[in-house]
């Protein structure tokens, strides 16, 4: 079985330069919580985001959501394997 390898992927992977929280892009990283899943802490964060002034739109572009629907959502991978990968939560 070959192994699929991406080096430049390994401080995402192993959290060498990042946030603690998984999940939170950057740009909202004021998001106060850590619900202790990626998905959870990224849908959050975007709505908290919101919530305290910043546009839904600005929001949205940091965190890669293409779309919120009632129950779930649709956003960009950070470090997709392919062009035009998309998670769906």
């Amino acid at each position: 079985m070959d192994r699929l390898w991406t080096p430049w992927r390994y401080q995402y992977i192993t959290k060498a330069a990042g946030s603690a929280r998984t999940g939170i892009p950057a740009a909202l990283d004021a998001y106060p919580h850590d619900n202790g899943c990626v998905f959870c802490n990224l849908i959050g964060a975007v709505r908290w985001a919101t919530q305290h002034g910043t546009p839904q739109a600005d929001a949205e572009r940091a965190g890669n959501i293409l779309f919120q629907g009632e129950h779930c959502y649709l956003c960009l991978n950070a470090f997709p394997y392919s062009s035009g990968h998309v998670l769906i939560s």
